[in-house]
Formats: structure tokens, C-alpha cells, sequence
């Protein structure tokens, strides 16, 4: 084998994975993560979406705080996804303001109606108001997330459509929680009224 010394030396070139504005997945992925984990999923969903914004704009911004506190800063995000929408030219249709407003009055009428049943409120009625508002929550961010995905050329959120080990896991100890949740809610149900 002969070597040419006086040839530039040859690299394997890595490609690197593309750096997206906003975080991509499919909805079906998004779905069941959702819903396993009674909407904890969407804090994450929060993450990162802000990650990949501070990332993709060089940005100081703080990603975790604008998830947990996530209902002081949808307006922001939900705006910031239309606007690559436009700049993109994607002919889709995303009402990020009514969408965000229907968000934070239905994070608030959860928190109020959690509270009124932490303080021995009507149990079985507020529950269920409660999975309704995780529904309508659910539905809003899956609005936003069809609208991410269609602005970032990918409408099937194919990139990040296999499940992990960790999702996995979270299904799993979900699956275990809606369980008891059940159980828990067919008890009061069949719990006998003392007068």
C-alpha cells in the first residue's frame, strides 16, 4: 500500500444533526406521552420547545423556568411559533392568541378547582373536571405542536417519532397511576351515602 505524503490528510466527515427552532415530535408520540404521564408531559413539551428556541437564537433565556411557570409564557411561545409559520410562508392556520388565552383560563380554573378539592370540595365532580381540563389543555397543545411541526418541514413529526426506553418507562409507572386513579375513583363512586 502506497501513501502519498505530501496529500492532505482525509477525515471522516460527521454530519451533525440539524439545530431546529422549535422541538419536533409526532403526535402520536406526543399523545400517549401526554396522556400516560396526566399531562406532566407537557412541562417537558415546555422545556423543550424554550431549549431549542434559546439554542437556535443564541439566546440567554432560562428554558426550565418557562416551563414550570409555562402559563406566564405560552402567549410568548405560541407567538414566536406563528411567526415562523409566516416567515416560512406555510400556508396553515394557527390562532396562536386564542389558542394561548384558552390555555391559561384552563390552567387556572385546574389550579382552582385542585385547590377546592384539596379543602374536602365535591371529590368525584372535580375530578372529573379535572381530566376534562387536561383534555382541552391536551388539545391545545396538540394544536401548537401540528403547527411546530408543519413550520419545521416536518408534519409528521417523523425525526422524533420512536419511542425511547424513557418513554417507555414513563408509560409504564403512567399506566400504574391511571390504574389507581381508576380504582381510586370507582371506590367513590360505589362509596355508600351515610346520613
Amino acid at each position: 500500500m502506497e501513501e502519498n505524503l505530501y496529500q492532505t490528510p482525509q477525515s471522516e466527515v460527521v454530519e451533525e444533526e440539524e439545530q431546529l427552532e422549535f422541538y419536533v415530535v409526532s403526535l402520536k408520540k406526543f399523545t400517549l406521552l401526554y396522556f400516560f404521564t396526566f399531562g406532566l408531559y407537557g412541562i417537558y413539551w415546555f422545556y423543550k420547545h424554550w431549549r431549542e428556541y434559546k439554542f437556535y437564537h443564541r439566546l440567554s433565556l432560562w428554558p426550565v423556568p418557562r416551563a414550570i411557570f409555562n402559563i406566564f409564557f405560552v402567549y410568548s411561545l405560541f407567538s414566536r411559533i406563528e411567526e415562523r409559520l409566516k416567515r416560512n410562508q406555510a400556508p396553515y392556520s394557527f390562532a396562536a392568541q386564542g389558542l394561548a388565552i384558552g390555555y391559561i383560563i384552563i390552567s387556572v380554573v385546574g389550579k382552582i378547582s385542585d385547590q377546592i378539592s384539596y379543602n374536602g370540595g365535591e371529590t368525584l365532580i372535580l375530578e372529573l373536571l379535572s381530566f376534562m381540563g387536561m383534555g382541552v389543555a391536551y388539545f391545545i397543545l396538540y394544536q401548537a405542536q401540528k403547527a411546530v411541526n408543519f413550520a419545521l418541514n416536518d408534519p409528521q413529526g417523523s425525526r422524533n417519532s420512536q419511542f425511547t426506553g424513557a418513554n417507555y418507562v414513563w408509560m409504564i409507572f403512567g399506566a400504574i397511576f391511571w390504574l389507581l386513579v381508576l380504582i381510586g375513583l370507582l371506590g367513590v363512586v360505589a362509596e355508600p351515602v351515610v346520613h
